[in-house]
């Protein structure tokens, strides 16, 4: 689930029009955090959040059944 988010947000991220370098200075993080985020969904303390933000993108609960 993770990767396929990741994935999501590159395809966003090129729909936009937006550079790897580009999008990582609107959202403060390094080009390397976002690589990282790109490719693995996964993100350190708060990284995601501002890259979401950057492309107009909120972070929904998912709901865990059982």
């Amino acid at each position: 689930m993770l990767k396929k988010l990741g994935s999501q947000i590159a395809a966003r991220r090129r729909g936009c029009g937006l550079s790897r370098k580009r999008l990582a200075a609107l959202a403060g993080i390094t080009i390397t955090t976002l690589t990282r985020i790109e490719e693995t969904g996964r993100s350190t303390s708060g990284k995601m959040l501002p890259v979401l933000r950057a492309l107009g993108l909120e972070l929904r609960a998912a709901r865990v059944r059982r």
